[in-house]
């Protein structure tokens, strides 16, 4: 997805913020890992919300280092895509 120039300039800039999201995505990888360890019912099911929170916190707070117009704009775009997914199926 393109979002015009400011937003590779901005990526480039804040290295950590880019971290920050990376690694959110890799810690939320680990949700789907977790069911197939050897693990309690319990246990599994505190990991992967745990992991799940703390990849969410890890996201929003790279986004929020990068500002509030690339915030922004993933919100909008993630809405315009749930509009069409609705539309798309009819309802």
């Amino acid at each position: 997805m393109y979002l015009g120039g400011t937003f590779i300039s901005i990526l480039k800039s804040n290295k950590t913020a880019l971290l920050l999201i990376i690694v959110s995505y890799i810690v939320y990888g680990f949700v789907f890992i977790i069911p197939f360890l050897h693990l309690d019912l319990k246990t599994k099911i505190i990991c992967c919300s745990a992991l799940y929170i703390t990849s969410h916190v890890i996201f929003w707070a790279g986004t929020a280092i990068i500002g509030k117009s690339i915030l922004r704009s993933h919100i909008l775009v993630n809405l315009l895509n749930r509009l069409k997914i609705l539309k798309s199926n009819n309802f």
